[in-house]
């Protein structure tokens, strides 16, 4: 296995390990994403059902030609997910491309 591959692989037994004490409610996890892929990520996970909030912002872009209003993320790399923390759900979101990881501490996300 490759050291992106154990990585991954101890996130996953880490969440795992956290369900354990989850009562089966969904919690809200934040994962990042790769740069510019969070609407591309939050359409994925869409598609599979997951639940997940990615807030948007109306900026205005300037070019020397035209003037345009387009919608940014508010937190740049980031998105927000609803899930009951599972094997299934964790591999679901783990084959998304575009998803770096879960945000958390010590591998255990947050």
């Amino acid at each position: 296995m490759s050291s992106c591959a154990d990585q991954a692989h101890n996130e996953v037994r880490s969440f795992l390990a956290e369900a354990f004490f989850s009562d089966g409610e969904p919690r809200w996890y934040a994962i990042q994403t790769r740069s510019r892929h969070e609407k591309s990520v939050a359409g994925q996970l869409f598609s599979k059902g997951i639940e997940c909030y990615l807030p948007l912002v109306d900026q205005v872009h300037r070019w020397s030609d035209r003037r345009k209003v387009v919608s940014v993320p508010l937190f740049p790399g980031y998105l927000f997910i609803r899930i009951i923390p599972r094997h299934e759900s964790i591999l679901a979101i783990a084959v998304v491309e575009g998803v770096a990881r879960f945000v958390g501490a010590r591998g255990a996300p947050t």
